[in-house]
């Protein structure tokens, strides 16, 4: 971990001495977080993942080192969000002693905390508009996992973190536009798809691990996927004179200062 952040720190630094502009800010985004395991155990009781909303927010960072091409990095803090369903079929125990009758429904949810480190190569137009491709390390701080049944009526929680990997790299593409509000202000709005690239291991709906034998009867790897709607503002603080000053799209032709 110590390697990976020198690393960042190291080209940013790079890419911060060599910059036209320089973009300092904060964003925040909201996103759908889904945890992907193709294991089924072997009582047949699977759960249904269902939609649940994740967030998180922190800072925005870019060096422009040409007109149409930078580097960015906007590390977050996050917290994500998997939820399931399920009802079973069968009445029996868990491998961790849980038991569950026939006729039995439930919701869970496995929550995290993380912190997240992206770093992006973004290609951008007179406009405004722009590309993003890069790759995420994420530094997992909590996991929790929470189940209510009905029919009998019941909950449980325990901490989780312990089943999960401590840390997640995950692959970046995603698209949007800078827009300006005038005195080298800006918005900026981008989608970005992020798919992990490493096992996250942890538990499935029902709270197992997936190793759990018998419950399982082979462990299958899980990696992440997560599409996030994000939004920014930020100051561009221009360093080369005769850079372009904002995006045509949003100023006019574009300028030099001076």
């Amino acid at each position: 971990m110590r390697k990976t952040l020198a690393l960042l720190i190291m080209v940013c630094t790079t890419y911060c001495i060599n910059a036209q502009n320089i973009e300092l800010g904060a964003r925040g985004y909201a996103a759908t977080f889904w945890l992907l395991n193709s294991a089924s155990p072997v009582t047949g009781t699977s759960p249904t993942k269902t939609f649940s909303l994740s967030y998180g927010g922190g800072l925005h960072l870019a060096y422009d080192f040409t007109d149409h091409a930078g580097i960015e990095f906007t590390p977050m803090y996050g917290m994500w969000s998997q939820t399931y369903s399920g009802n079973y079929n069968t009445s029996g125990f868990l491998p961790d002693g849980t038991v569950y009758v026939n006729g039995e429904s439930y919701t869970s949810k496995i929550a995290f905390t993380t912190y997240q480190l992206p770093l992006l190569i973004c290609f951008e137009n007179d406009g405004g508009s722009f590309v993003e491709i890069g790759a995420e390390y994420d530094m997992i701080q909590a996991a929790t996992y929470s189940a209510s049944y009905s029919s009998p009526d019941g909950n449980r929680s325990f901490n989780a973190l312990p089943a999960y990997s401590n840390s997640n790299i995950m692959a970046i593409v995603g698209f949007g536009g800078k827009y300006s509000l005038g005195n080298n202000f800006f918005i900026l709005t981008d989608f970005r798809i992020q798919y992990g690239l490493t096992d996250m291991k942890g538990v499935d709906g029902q709270g197992q691990t997936y190793d759990s034998a018998p419950f399982y009867s082979s462990a299958s790897p899980t990696h992440t996927l997560y599409g996030s709607v994000n939004l920014g503002l930020f100051y561009m603080i221009q360093i080369t004179q005769t850079h372009k000053m904002g995006h045509q799209k949003c100023r006019g032709p574009a300028r030099a200062r001076g």
